[in-house]
């Protein structure tokens, strides 16, 4: 009985402990943590055609008691953002949430173009240290856009596009003949009802 009256006490303890350490990280976190960028990255790395989405990553550590508040994205000149930021959350540490912010780039002209900055701006309710809203700013990074070369011989892909199947052809064929037999009815009755009219007498 003794033994695990004992074993009791120490496993309330432990737990204890850790529930209280957990706290307390948390308070302090929450009221002296800073946000850290950990890593910004760009998918494809390489040369990219005009068009072609590039993917953008931003990994942050939060805080815990903090909160992403907003995502604004400002690209480069000639660059335009395809949809809206994303966030979500990729792992947990004791110091707080790593998120990851993320983006579809594309550009619409060659050259080597600057990729613009990302804001990420952090409400911090329980913060001692400063304001309660706090910004986070992350260069992007250069997107290298380069014109693919097309040969002289080389067929486009719209010629492709514009050409009629085999089968589409006797699908027209039908059409005309259709469209050609409903015109000549039609006139054959307007031809009728003119004779039709002329033959009729005027009234006295």
């Amino acid at each position: 009985m003794k033994i695990r009256f004992l074993l009791g006490i120490i496993l309330t303890a432990l737990l204890l402990g850790v529930c209280g350490a957990a706290l307390y990280g948390y308070v302090s976190a929450a009221r002296t943590g800073t946000a850290a960028i950990r890593t910004v990255a760009a998918q494809p790395a390489g040369e990219v055609a005009p068009g072609a989405p590039v993917a953008v990553a931003v990994e942050l550590l939060v805080p815990w008691g903090q909160t992403i508040h907003q995502i604004d994205l400002q690209p480069g000149a000639g660059i335009t953002v395809a949809g809206k930021p994303t966030e979500r959350l990729t792992g947990v540490s004791w110091r707080g949430r790593h998120c990851q912010v993320a983006a579809v780039l594309k550009a619409y002209r060659a050259g080597r173009l600057d990729g613009g900055t990302l804001k990420i701006t952090l409400e911090r309710p329980m913060f001692t240290g400063g304001a309660r809203l706090a910004a986070e700013t992350v260069t992007l990074p250069e997107l290298t856009v380069v014109t693919p070369e097309i040969a002289a011989d080389a067929e486009l892909p719209i010629a492709g596009a514009l050409s009629v199947p085999a089968d589409g052809k006797k699908h027209w064929f039908i059409m005309a003949a259709a469209v050609a037999i409903v015109l000549a009815a039609l006139a054959g009755a307007f031809r009728y009802a003119r004779r039709r009219a002329r033959r009729t007498p005027a009234p006295r």
